[in-house]
């Protein structure tokens, strides 16, 4: 669901701004890319996302889950992070947050209200009762992320968690892109 993606994406990219050693500077975030995980039918979480480009700044999502269980704060987000370096992607960070619905209203308040409110879900807040919801036409404003970090390519594998269990129960795969201000098409 479009919450899941906003909240892998913002995660990352507040992650990205604190590594040693690497190229860091202030520049744009950008989704290249979102896919389902490897082996997402072994997954009871299983959101489908798509990406459509509205301008240079903007994208719009739409996205569609069936949720089988209640997202409330006993579930979490773990990402694994692979950066593109000569030869491919290579492992280089992992990124736990014991709360998913705490991440999403701390960081996102407002596209998070917005979300949910798309998704036809009164309250638009924690927790998120199970059930099908489909997310049409997110307009995703990539102004709202963090603008220093890590420059570079990332693959990004996200995942929801379950505390008490400890299981990953499913999630999306993303190329994501930290560039600088003035490349491109700025």
């Amino acid at each position: 669901m479009i919450l899941f993606l906003y909240a892998s994406i913002l995660a990352a990219s507040f992650a990205l701004v604190t590594c040693f050693g690497e190229a860091i500077g202030t520049g744009k975030w950008m989704v290249h890319n979102i896919e389902d995980l490897p082996d997402n039918e072994q997954y009871m979480f299983r959101p489908k996302c798509r990406r459509n480009k509205l301008n240079r700044t903007h994208d719009c999502f739409r996205c569609e889950l069936d949720l089988e269980f209640d997202i409330d704060n006993s579930y979490g987000l773990y990402i694994d992070v692979e950066k593109k370096v000569d030869g491919g992607y290579k492992p280089y960070m992992k990124m736990e947050y014991e709360c998913l619905c705490c991440l999403l209203k701390e960081k996102m308040k407002d596209n998070f209200e917005k979300a949910l409110t798309l998704a036809e879900i009164d309250p638009p807040d924690c927790p998120i009762p199970k059930g099908s919801y489909i997310i049409k036409d997110f307009v995703f404003d990539y102004s709202e992320l963090e603008k220093t970090g890590v420059y570079g390519m990332f693959l990004a594998m996200t995942y929801v968690t379950n505390r008490t269990t400890e299981n990953r129960l499913g999630g999306l795969k993303m190329n994501l892109e930290f560039d600088r201000f003035g490349s491109d098409d700025d």
